[in-house]
């Protein structure tokens, strides 16, 4: 899968006139398409997009938060 499709799985819908899949890649693209960039982006960078609202938003930050513990849990 690709980021943009992953990230489109925790957002889960999109809205009328865009997919989940195009919201993502939008959201991926404002990031430069980096996931480090897209780490960075908090509540408020995040729900600027039409679509995120606070629950998609913290679903995107906690599996980014997800993501640093495991890292640091193999390290």
């Amino acid at each position: 899968m690709s980021d943009s499709e992953l990230l489109a799985m925790l957002i889960g819908s999109g809205t009328p006139s865009e997919s989940a899949i195009d919201l993502s890649w939008r959201i991926l693209e404002s990031a430069w398409g980096d996931l480090g960039n897209l780490a960075a982006l908090d509540f408020s960078e995040l729900c600027r997009f039409a679509g995120m609202g606070i629950a998609k938003s913290s679903s995107i930050i906690a599996a980014v938060e997800l993501a640093r513990r495991l890292k640091r849990a193999v390290m």
